[in-house]
C-alpha cells in the first residue's frame, strides 16, 4: 500500500475517533448520566481540541515528512 493510502487511512481513523468522541460527550454520556445517576464530567476529563490537532500533526509527520523529507535527507 502506498504512503498516500496509509495517510488517508490514518486521516479517516482520526476523523472516526473524533466523531465517536463528540457523539459520546454530547449525546450518549449525558443521557447515561441522567438514566443511571452518574456524576457529570469535569473539563479535565475531556479530550481538548488541541490534542486532536496534535494527533493529526503527528500523523502528518509520520506519513509525509519522514518518508519524503527523510529519504531526501539521507535517513
Amino acid at each position: 500500500m502506498p504512503v498516500v493510502d496509509y495517510a488517508l487511512l490514518w486521516i479517516f481513523a482520526i476523523a472516526i475517533a473524533t466523531a465517536a468522541d463528540q457523539a459520546w460527550m454530547r449525546w450518549i454520556r449525558p443521557w447515561l448520566e441522567r438514566r443511571y445517576g452518574w456524576a457529570p464530567l469535569s473539563e479535565d476529563e475531556r479530550i481538548p481540541a488541541i490534542a486532536w490537532a496534535g494527533g493529526g500533526g503527528a500523523c502528518f509527520i509520520l506519513l509525509f515528512v519522514v518518508p519524503y523529507v527523510g529519504v531526501a535527507a539521507g535517513y
